[in-house]
């Protein structure tokens, strides 16, 4: 007889690794909890090997969260560079900054971030006026 992994767990390991991935939770506090819920799910399966999947579970999709984050990053830079060269207005900005992340993989002030990091790289590339 074949006992199935449990599926409420696997899918609880998996929310859990996006929610690592953005930082709002950490891998050693989430992930007990898990196990035992697995391990009182499905009794036969060795607790080890739960743990080993659940974790094999979480660090994927943690994993997966942290490529579409920076890819997200990356459009949103791409998005500011012409605007900040164009010297547009803050809220065109932000705008911009969350047009380009449509599927909201960032937070509000990670995007406030790159928009001031590329703006501050702006202002030190210009060239300052000399006083006479």
């Amino acid at each position: 007889m074949v006992v199935p992994w449990p599926e409420t767990q696997l899918r609880a390991a998996r929310i859990a690794g996006r929610l690592v991935a953005q930082g709002l939770l950490d891998e050693d506090e989430i992930l007990p909890p898990i196990v035992h819920a697995a391990c009182a799910a499905a009794p036969t399966l060795s607790p080890w090997g739960l743990h080993s999947h659940l974790l094999h579970a979480l660090r994927d999709s943690c994993r997966a969260t942290l490529g579409a984050r920076d890819r997200a990053a990356w459009r949103v830079h791409d998005a500011l560079a012409p605007l900040i060269v164009a010297r547009a207005a803050r809220r065109r900005l932000l705008a911009a900054a969350a047009e380009a992340d449509a599927g909201g993989l960032l937070l509000a002030h990670e995007r406030r971030a790159i928009a001031e990091q590329l703006v501050c790289r702006a202002l030190a590339r210009r060239p300052r006026r000399r006083r006479a």
